[in-house]
C-alpha cells in the first residue's frame, strides 16, 4: 500500500518578505547548488510574477507559475524539520530540495505562494489538489482539496507564504524503482486561478 498522506500543520503566520530595493529576507533553497528564485515585486499586483535574482522571468518552470498576479510554487524535500525552520522569526529560510527519494525515508510535498485574491473580508481561499504518479503510470498516492490558506489573511504583497497544505511519502521497498512524478493543483477561489504544477523524483 503506497505511503502517501496529508500533512497537518499550522502557524504559518510570518511570511518571508521582501523590500522595494531587493531582498528583505532571502528564500534560499538548496537545489543542485541553486536557490529558490524570488518574485520581483517592481510591476503592479496583477502584473507580478516569479524572476530570479537577476529579475529575469522564470515563470516557465512546470514547478513555479504565476497567473493574474498569483503565483505558487512546488517543492520536494527530505528535511522533516523544514516547519522549525520556517517558524524561525529571523534570517534566510534554508530548504534542502531534492531530485531522489530514499527508500523507507519520509519526503514532503510543499506549496508555497504569494499575491492570492481576498474576498469582501479580506481574507483568501486557497487549496490544492496532489497526485503521485508511480514509475508505470499509476497512481500512487493523491490527496484532494486540501487547505492551503483558507479563511487567513493574504501575505503583503510580493511576500512568499508556506502552505499549510502538504503531502508526505515514504517509498517502501517493494515500490517501483524510477521516476515518480508529482502534481499539485492550486486554486485561488477568490481569483478564479488554477495552477496546475509538477516536478518529480527518483527511487533507484
Amino acid at each position: 500500500m503506497p505511503a502517501a498522506q496529508d500533512t497537518a500543520m499550522a502557524n504559518f503566520e510570518a511570511p518571508r518578505t521582501r523590500n522595494r530595493r531587493c531582498f528583505l529576507k532571502r528564500i534560499a533553497v538548496l537545489l543542485s547548488l541553486c536557490f529558490l528564485t524570488i518574485p520581483s515585486i517592481s510591476a503592479g499586483e496583477e502584473n507580478w510574477t516569479w524572476r530570479d535574482s537577476s529579475s529575469v522571468k522564470v515563470d516557465g518552470k512546470t514547478s513555479m507559475k504565476s497567473k493574474d498576479g498569483f503565483g505558487s510554487q512546488l517543492l520536494i524535500t527530505n528535511d522533516k524539520d523544514y516547519l522549525k525552520k520556517w517558524k524561525q522569526p529571523t534570517g534566510p529560510f534554508h530548504l534542502h530540495t531534492v531530485k531522489s527519494a530514499l527508500r523507507d525515508q519520509p519526503m514532503f510535498i510543499l506549496i508555497v505562494f504569494a499575491n492570492p485574491g481576498v474576498d469582501k473580508e479580506g481574507l483568501c481561499d486557497i487549496s490544492a489538489d496532489f497526485t503521485v504518479i508511480d514509475p508505470h503510470g499509476k497512481l500512487y498516492g493523491d490527496i484532494k482539496d486540501k487547505n492551503c490558506w483558507q479563511k487567513m489573511p493574504p501575505p503583503p504583497v510580493g511576500n512568499i507564504q508556506l502552505s499549510k497544505a502538504a503531502m508526505r511519502i515514504v517509498i517502501r521497498k517493494e515500490d517501483a524503482s524510477g521516476k515518480y512524478l508529482v502534481n499539485a493543483i492550486v486554486k485561488d477561489h477568490v481569483k478564479g486561478t488554477e495552477l496546475k504544477l509538477s516536478d518529480y523524483f527518483d527511487v533507484a
